[in-house]
């Protein structure tokens, strides 16, 4: 059986053959990553109709191929191949072709992807149009030499760029507030670098702690056989003050609403307590009225870097005189 390469044009032909010459528009359409080689944009989802770009792509292919070139004609709902499309097919040898699909699995695609998020991270400050990209790709994702010949005037990977930009809109991971240039939304962002684990801010903090408190501070998490309510993460003292810290990595309101309640928790054995959250912590601005009217000091930092956390006091703790034994 002879292998060929086939067109778009013509792997939809050869599709409606091997459904035994015609179909619906909906057996045609699910058969379509079978005969093309699709991009992330053919896969992205269109936001009105919920269906893949590639179902309207191949809707247009078929009107092309009924309109113009009289290949297939439409009846009742019904896809068929006429007598000019079947001689097309017999003269370039396709209704006994197998068809190859050189494809991109789905972890290279994944990772041309998060190659694109990285050059616009990195670039955040640039005009991150385009022709910016298509330029700057190469030193994220490795391009190879074939994948740099023109296409219709075009390197072929400005394609896949193309696909990745189009992928990631759906996903809500990147925007273009400014027309033709492109950024990380907040979603983006947070794949792109996401929180790490709580414990990675320990030493970063009692580092900060002991600078700006001027206070002695022991790491007291790694010693929990109290329970999470009466052992903080950090406690510091300098002469009588004690100040006791939580730290929550998490965004999630309900993780940092339970960080308020240890905090309160460990005010009947403190002079000042803390509570330390992502700055893009979920409704940060709720969570700091409830910290403030209950007494509990809160410090906001960024949780994707241990390296530079840049920790910040939004307002200070309360602080009791005597604190209960």
């Amino acid at each position: 059986m002879e292998v060929k390469k086939l067109s778009r044009k013509d792997a939809v032909l050869k599709l409606i053959i091997d459904l035994g010459g015609e179909g619906t528009r909906k057996e045609i359409n699910e058969k379509i990553p079978d005969y093309w080689d699709l991009r992330d944009d053919d896969e992205a989802i269109e936001e009105i109709s919920q269906k893949p770009y590639y179902w309207h792509r191949a809707d247009s292919m078929r009107n092309v191929l009924k309109d113009t070139y009289k290949y297939l004609s439409l009846a009742d709902n019904i896809w068929k191949i006429t007598q000019e499309g079947m001689e097309y097919l017999k003269e370039n040898g396709l209704c006994e072709a197998k068809v190859v699909k050189i494809r991109l699995s789905k972890e290279e695609g994944r990772l041309r992807r998060i190659a694109l998020m990285k050059l616009l991270w990195e670039n955040k400050d640039e005009i991150c149009n385009k022709s910016f990209i298509y330029n700057l790709f190469s030193k994220y994702y490795p391009v190879l030499e074939n994948e740099r010949t023109n296409e219709k005037g075009k390197p072929k990977y400005w394609k896949a760029v193309d696909g990745a930009i189009a992928y990631l809109k759906t996903q809500n991971k990147i925007e273009n507030p400014t027309h033709g240039v492109w950024q990380l939304t907040t979603e983006g962002e947070k794949e792109l670098n996401p929180p790490l684990a709580e414990k990675e801010f320990y030493e970063p903090f009692k580092q900060w702690m002991s600078e700006n408190f001027q206070c002695k501070v022991e790491i007291c998490a790694n010693s929990r056989r109290k329970g999470s309510y009466t052992n903080p993460d950090l406690k510091g003292s300098h002469n009588s003050t004690t100040i006791t810290i939580e730290i929550k990595s998490s965004e999630n309101i309900s993780a940092c609403l339970k960080g308020v309640v240890q905090a309160l928790c460990y005010q009947e054995f403190s002079n000042q307590s803390y509570l330390v959250v992502p700055r893009t912590a979920e409704s940060l601005k709720r969570l700091s009225k409830i910290a403030e009217r209950l007494g509990i000091g809160l410090i906001v930092f960024d949780n994707t870097s241990s390296i530079n956390p840049n920790f910040k006091i939004v307002f200070k703790a309360k602080e009791a005189d005597i604190p209960i034994e």
